[in-house]
């Protein structure tokens, strides 16, 4: 669900939403950009769920870019202080490696997205707050000289109103990611999956909008909630033509049960759950083309079987739902 919010536009409109007034000032968020998460540290891979970087006002070409990792966090998590500094500061290492001649290091301003509902934030957002110092030294509490200071933001939307949420600026699919996350898990988002209709239409008439539905409806499907389900599949049907709805709805099925299967056997490397992803869709392309009567030749099929790129193929997957020829899918529409 997190990569609904992967376009530079989205997290925008999230980081400044969260961060503080004088920062959103000076960064430039037409450089915003996405960068990798991911890290190998004596071996080990370690990834966080999104990170973006952008320039400031007036920065020069050399200078690091300020980055911003995003993780979405399901449960309160006690040392989210310590993971993050330990994240961070790797992070921070491998950078200088990477940029040994540069008098600078980058800053870093980690956010974590928080959606549950009925439970707010609890976990300490300062490393100082684990820290236990006799009260008679000199100095001592959160802002003693000689600690080490670290701290992150929290978009706990726990405490955050329906309302409130819907009148964030930025793009709809922002929003309407947000509320799926705050109620996920729960009998009342079947429930309010219809009220959102507007939302869902919002996206669905913006740029690449089915791509930009699939997240959120392929998110609803994991749960595994019927009535989630249900309510989506009828919110769809009525921002949409009833066969385009129902053929988007039996590719989400498609893919799930193909990636499910393919991520029980990559459990916990990157490269094999995107391999997964990327061969569900595939899978499911293909079938889709089958329903609706498009034949595919051996060497598209093999196009189709040995693509790994995620974007590729569910932009593939919005052309067949309306394509009467294979090439409609493959080299994109007519112009």
């Amino acid at each position: 669900m997190a990569r609904a919010l992967c376009q530079p536009e989205r997290a925008a409109a999230l980081l400044r939403h969260n961060l503080p007034a004088p920062l959103t000032t000076v960064v430039d968020w037409s450089s915003l950009r996405r960068e990798s998460g991911t890290l190998v540290d004596w071996g080990r891979e370690t990834r966080k769920d999104l990170l973006f970087s952008a320039r400031y006002h007036g920065s020069a070409e050399h200078e690091p870019r300020h980055f911003f990792p995003i993780e979405h966090q399901s449960k309160v998590e006690r040392w989210m202080a310590l993971r993050m500094h330990d994240y961070l500061g790797h992070f921070i290492h491998h950078w200088h490696e990477v940029h040994p001649r540069s008098p600078w290091l980058p800053v870093v301003t980690p956010l974590v997205v928080y959606p549950r509902q009925g439970r707010r934030w609890s976990a300490p957002l300062r490393l100082e707050e684990h820290y236990r110092v006799p009260g008679g030294a000199v100095g001592a509490g959160f802002h003693s000289p000689w600690s080490l200071r670290f701290e992150y933001l929290v978009d706990d939307l726990s405490i955050q109103s329906e309302q409130a949420i819907l009148a964030r600026p930025g793009p709809a699919l922002v929003p309407l990611s947000l509320l799926v996350l705050r109620l996920a898990g729960t009998e009342e988002l079947a429930q309010r999956l219809p009220h959102w209709r507007e939302l869902f239409a919002r996206v669905y008439d913006a740029g690449h909008g089915l791509r930009a539905l699939y997240r959120v409806v392929r998110y609803v499907h994991y749960l595994g909630e019927e009535q989630a389900s249900a309510a989506v599949k009828r919110v769809l049907h009525s921002i949409m033509e009833s066969e385009r709805a129902e053929a988007f709805m039996r590719t989400m099925a498609e893919v799930l049960k193909d990636q499910g299967r393919e991520e029980g056997l990559a459990k916990g490397l990157a490269k094999g759950l995107a391999e997964g992803e990327a061969k569900g869709l595939a899978k499911a392309l293909l079938r889709l083309l089958d329903a609706r009567g498009i034949s595919v030749d051996d060497l598209s099929r093999q196009r189709i079987q040995s693509c790994l790129d995620v974007p590729i193929l569910e932009r593939w997957l919005e052309l067949a739902l309306r394509a009467t020829r294979l090439s409609e899918v493959l080299d994109g529409p007519p112009q």
